[in-house]
């Protein structure tokens, strides 16, 4: 009997310690998200006046939720907007580890490297985008594929600035991209 209740305790004693470790964890991230609210606040008032603050404030997010791909393609388009286009060029790579199928984020890429003159790269972005499910995007990579095809094998030196002379960038509200 005294065995019977000892493992009855033990057991019931495992069962507290493993809820209060549920409870400590909830707790942590509940405090961590809040914490990366204000952040997010904080960038959202500051990202176009002081674009410095704006990197350091992603920086400690990052820190914080690393797996989220709204982190980085707000850095991308942070970057973008700084017309840092190599940097952003990395950050939509790292945010394309984690949504590899963001067919948006996949036309940014290839915008980019078209303005990079890294063409061949940009037209097999744009091949491949050409069989999208989004009509928009189907027809953007459809017109790009065209107009590289002539700057891959030397007829022109076309670059999109004619068609896309502005880069595209991501509200808080939304995260289309808009050329």
């Amino acid at each position: 009997i005294y065995l019977i209740k000892m493992k009855k305790l033990i057991i019931i004693s495992s069962t507290c310690l493993f809820l209060l470790s549920i409870s400590i964890q909830a707790e942590t991230r509940a405090e961590n998200n809040s914490e990366i609210y204000a952040l997010w606040e904080q960038y959202y008032q500051i990202e176009k006046n002081n674009p410095e603050q704006a990197t350091h404030l992603l920086q400690q997010i990052s820190q914080k939720s690393p797996e989220d791909p709204k982190v980085w393609k707000t850095w991308t388009y942070l970057e973008m907007r700084k017309n840092n286009n190599p940097e952003a060029l990395i950050y939509i790579d790292r945010t394309l580890e984690l949504t590899p199928n963001d067919e948006q984020l996949l036309l940014q890429k290839a915008y980019l490297l078209n303005a990079a003159q890294r063409n061949p790269e940009a037209l097999e972005i744009f091949k491949k985008l050409q069989s999208s499910s989004n009509p928009e995007t189907a027809a953007k990579a459809q017109q790009a594929v065209l107009n590289l095809n002539g700057t891959i094998s030397g007829q022109t030196k076309n670059t999109f600035a004619d068609i896309y002379f502005s880069p595209s960038f991501e509200g808080r509200y939304d995260t289309a991209i808009l050329p």
